[in-house]
């Protein structure tokens, strides 16, 4: 039987949360008890995802618009959240888009699906990288989950019965390192005890600049 850990005063704070999993994670946090502000950066979306919640009868969801590439957005939360509830026990970092398109061509003429793919990854030839779509991808995804990490670090607390709060981070598939088609940076990236912040801003930046080229991810080296 699950530990229960949490109470009504536990609050927890979803990103990117006004449909899909997000919107899912704030339905079942809510319905244990736990006090859910669900957040995204559309206000219109976001109020009317958090309403239909509330006339479902989880009078206990909150809204409050978050653009995770805004560092003034992030602040103007934190500030919002240590108001209304004095602190924070969950964070999940659920907010994240695409980064990549797929040549739908390509794929049918291989017979390729989506499910496929999530088992054997992308190539060149089905990948198709737009620079300004990449460079906001890892915005959202990378640079925005720190932001939002690091904006709301202050307000995680221990919960009333002693218990850690809890960062949660959403990831998908899609990132397995078993389907990067580059061997050495999955070596890399698998040596948890040498992977540092530092390495990895330089490889995403690097990244950047091989899309803006067109370099072809399995033929570079890294050094």
């Amino acid at each position: 039987e699950e530990e229960k850990w949490w109470n009504k005063e536990t609050v927890a704070m979803v990103t990117g949360a006004n449909r899909g999993i997000g919107l899912e994670i704030v339905r079942q946090l809510a319905c244990k008890g736990i006090t859910v502000v669900l957040t995204c950066r559309n206000e219109q979306q976001g109020l009317a995802a958090a309403q239909a919640l509330v006339e479902g009868g989880l009078h206990n969801v909150h809204f409050h618009i978050l653009d995770v590439q805004s560092s003034e957005s992030v602040s103007n939360l934190a500030q919002w959240l240590h108001n209304k509830f004095g602190g924070l026990d969950i964070l999940i970092n659920n907010a994240g888009v695409i980064g990549q398109d797929m040549n739908w061509e390509i794929m049918r003429e291989k017979g390729l699906d989506m499910r496929q793919l999530l088992f054997y990854g992308t190539s060149n030839e089905t990948a198709v990288y737009d620079f300004e779509r990449t460079r906001t991808c890892i915005d959202i995804n990378y640079y925005g989950t720190k932001r939002v990490v690091r904006g709301l670090l202050p307000l995680l607390r221990k919960s009333s019965n002693g218990r850690r709060p809890r960062i949660v981070n959403v990831s998908s598939l899609h990132g397995l390192l078993k389907l990067m088609p580059n061997p050495l940076l999955q070596k890399q990236l698998s040596d948890m005890d040498n992977v540092t912040e530092d390495f990895l801003d330089s490889m995403l930046m690097e990244f950047l600049e091989d899309v803006k080229r067109n370099t072809k991810v399995e033929e570079k080296e890294r050094k």
